[in-house]
């Protein structure tokens, strides 16, 4: 899923950006003092250094997918929503072609605040995140939520410090199925009189534990479950 990411952001800053492939290189590694030194032509760098969950797009809905040949039905709580956070930063011999390299793409991903997913997939889209449930949300330059110090980073990477910013795309992370269960579709409720005269709820729906249904119920009721279950899921 992340390698599907890395290459839509790929297509997105070619493809938007109108840059020739053979112009600069897109890469994902930690841009360290040696990874730089390895350079020879002007590169944009995305390095993805943080996931955590959107905890705001938390949902705890429960959906039901029926399987009519084996008459189940599979019940699955909503997907995560993860942030997949990239450093992007401009390498070349010379400043000027640095910030234009910079600039070119945060124009780019600064226009698409969500990559379509639904109804048609955008083209740019590789992979598995042509099929992710959700449209995508990129963030381009928000580092108040991270609560991340620039400067902490490049720290980290050994690295002389170079202008850039933050990038962060939104990805749906599905949850395995938590229960199958047979596709009840009806249950059938009676209210009878038991042998001591008094009334009593029998049937498989409810009603007093271990007790036999009345031979002779007063009142019996079937109840469509189809809406329970999950109708057009």
């Amino acid at each position: 899923m992340i390698h599907d990411l890395n290459e839509t952001l790929k297509n997105l800053i070619y493809g938007r950006g109108k840059i020739a492939r053979e112009a600069m290189d897109i890469t994902f590694e930690q841009p360290t003092r040696d990874w730089s030194a390895t350079l020879n032509r002007p590169t944009l760098n995305c390095w993805l250094f943080d996931l955590r969950e959107n905890t705001r797009l938390r949902s705890m809905e429960v959906r039901y997918e029926r399987n009519d040949a084996v008459r189940t039905a599979n019940r699955q709580v909503a997907a995560l929503r993860f942030g997949l956070t990239y450093l992007v930063s401009a390498w070349a011999n010379r400043v000027e072609d640095e910030h234009l390299l910079l600039w070119r793409a945060l124009a780019v991903t600064s226009h698409i605040p969500l990559l379509r997913v639904s109804p048609a997939p955008e083209p740019e889209l590789k992979g598995d995140i042509a099929r992710q449930p959700y449209d995508i949300p990129l963030q381009v330059g928000q580092t108040d939520e991270l609560g991340i110090n620039m400067t902490d980073l490049w720290s980290v990477v050994g690295n002389d410090m170079h202008a850039g910013f933050f990038l962060t795309a939104t990805l749906a992370l599905e949850r395995q199925y938590l229960e199958v269960m047979p596709q009840v579709r009806e249950r059938t409720i009676a209210i009878g009189q038991r042998g001591d005269g008094r009334f009593a709820v029998y049937g498989d729906g409810g009603g007093t534990p271990g007790q036999q249904a009345s031979p002779h119920p007063l009142i019996t009721l079937v109840e469509d479950l189809e809406d329970e279950m999950g109708q057009g899921s």
